[in-house]
């Protein structure tokens, strides 16, 4: 049972597909083993308990079958003991590969993470632009026509000339003291 199972160990794959097969496969599967062993358990205790009863009727040879239902019982929590002892350490093994796991894919995002923006720093050196602009920047404009003067009536009424001024007018005759 043992080697079966470190041979399943064995066998997952690195990477995504590790975890994966780890998360929905093996580490339920561990669990199951745990919780199987909790009910054989239960089994043994009621055996154990059933025993001790028939042995306590005070029948004949009561305290033989007394002696060899304790030596039973020893025999049957010592191996249920190893059993549970096992199936946990099994699972922290597992456990501890799965969360190996995942800190080495994190680690692996990093690198490319890091990767990538080394990349970009590179580019903007090179070349001065930016590889990902804001939204504005790259909007297409409708292209206006070529720039003309406007002259007269076109223009609005408080941008147009004002007239000349001229010296000598009647205005300045009345002004004469």
């Amino acid at each position: 049972m043992g080697e079966e199972e470190e041979e399943v160990m064995q066998e997952v794959p690195e990477g995504i597909d590790g975890l994966a097969q780890l998360s929905e496969t093996t580490i339920p599967d561990a669990f199951a083993q745990l919780n199987q062993s909790r009910e054989t358990i239960t089994q043994i205790v009621q055996f154990c308990k059933d025993s001790y009863s028939a042995s306590a009727t005070g029948a004949e040879g009561s305290e033989e079958k007394t002696a060899q239902s304790f030596a039973q019982t020893r025999k049957y929590t010592s191996n249920a003991l190893l059993n549970v002892a096992y199936h946990v350490q099994n699972l922290a093994t597992i456990l501890t590969t799965f969360v190996d796991g995942q800190l080495d894919e994190i680690d692996r995002m990093l690198v490319d993470t890091q990767s990538i923006a080394e990349r970009l720093r590179s580019h903007y050196d090179r070349n001065g632009a930016e590889v990902f602009r804001p939204a504005e920047s790259t909007r297409t404009f409708v292209k206006q026509g070529k720039c003309t003067k406007l002259t007269g009536d076109d223009l609005p009424e408080l941008a147009r000339p004002l007239p000349k001024f001229e010296r000598g007018g009647e205005a300045e005759k009345s002004f004469v003291v």
